[in-house]
């Protein structure tokens, strides 16, 4: 009877620490369109870039030389791959996420051409510190409140308060 005595509270500790931690929910690998910008949305297709699954990312809304795509969610699991088709004239891919959650930046990210990626979600920006790889040729800007992440040296101002309706 001692034992069990003994053995009650920590029978009870575990059962609460499991289900706590049961009820934590975490970001899942998901791409998801918001369907914000109409017919242009974007559309996302399994492919295999560069020897390993990732999603293909293409539609969105062109103005000028601007490509802007608009998500509920983007994170990229490791071991994936998410790549923003490039077409032609475009300089610059704008892509902001307007879910509730940060971005989990996992996997491979890039630009099957040469335009710069700008990845925007006012909820944070993750990018993981041992198997992110960035494959874009010209520059990566992730902007979240506070901080931003360059792959280079060049100030970019990060203002982007209107996306294409």
């Amino acid at each position: 009877m001692k034992l069990f005595r003994y053995l009650l509270p920590l029978t009870t500790l575990s059962l609460y620490t499991i289900s706590n931690f049961a009820s934590i929910t975490t970001a899942t690998a998901q791409i998801i369109p918001d369907n914000s910008l109409g017919v242009e949305s974007s559309t996302v297709n399994p492919d295999v870039i560069n020897g390993i699954q990732s999603d293909r990312v293409s539609g969105g809304a062109i103005r000028g030389s601007n490509l802007f795509h608009s998500f509920q969610e983007f994170n990229i699991d490791a071991g994936r791959g998410a790549y923003f088709s490039n077409p032609a004239n475009i300089t610059n891919i704008l892509t902001r996420v307007t879910g509730g959650n940060p971005s989990n930046i996992l996997g491979r990210l890039g630009v099957l051409g040469n335009a710069n990626l700008f990845l925007i979600n006012p909820k944070g920006v993750f990018l993981g510190l041992m198997q992110v790889w960035i494959y874009v040729v010209a520059h990566f800007l992730a902007v979240q409140p506070i901080v931003y992440y360059l792959t280079t040296l060049n100030s970019v101002p990060a203002t982007c308060n209107q996306f294409p309706s």
